[in-house]
């Protein structure tokens, strides 16, 4: 995974299955788009916790060397990561 560029300050790692570079957000309109693919920028997070942005794959692509997963119970939330490697 390459080093988190302004203005990312997190990197969420779930479950070891690999990480993502975001920030706290209240809206998806403050998530940028991603650099290619069209996987959707969205703001969510576990119930109970702080919000970030992600990227959701379930109908689209990620970026170059991200990877789509799935995430959560049952793995039914595919998500962007860069793997672990």
């Amino acid at each position: 995974m390459p080093a988190c560029p302004e203005p990312y300050d997190q990197c969420v790692q779930p479950g070891g299955l690999g990480s993502w570079c975001t920030f706290g957000c209240q809206d998806a309109s403050e998530c940028p788009e991603p650099t290619d693919g069209d996987a959707v920028p969205f703001c969510g997070g576990p119930p109970n916790q702080p919000t970030v942005c992600m990227l959701d794959c379930s109908m689209g692509t990620c970026p170059a060397g991200m990877e789509c997963v799935g995430l959560g119970p049952g793995g039914m939330a595919m998500r962007c990561v860069w793997p672990f490697r």
